[in-house]
């Protein structure tokens, strides 16, 4: 991965690592994703990068309407895995 792909999934992990929002299931989805970032930053694989990409295109359907500003650095993480083929 490139390096400036890894800037941007590292700028989204800090970002969604520090959102709390008042619904559980929607906070869970949050956590696991920055959770599923973290893991790839550490070994990323293709597998890895696969799995994390259609994670975060759940976490995005969940929070597109509502949250905005978390839809976008989700959109840009999906488009960056999937310029890189995942």
């Amino acid at each position: 991965m490139e390096k400036n792909a890894q800037d941007k999934l590292e700028n989204l992990h800090d970002q969604l690592s520090s959102i709390k929002v008042p619904d559980e299931e929607k906070q869970k989805y949050l956590d696991e994703a920055a959770e599923a970032i973290r893991e790839t930053l550490n070994e990323p694989d293709s597998r890895r990068q696969k799995t994390l990409r259609g994670q975060l295109q759940k976490t995005l359907a969940l929070f597109e309407a509502e949250h905005p500003a978390i839809a976008t650095g989700l959109r840009e993480a999906i488009d960056i895995l999937a310029e890189a083929g995942f």
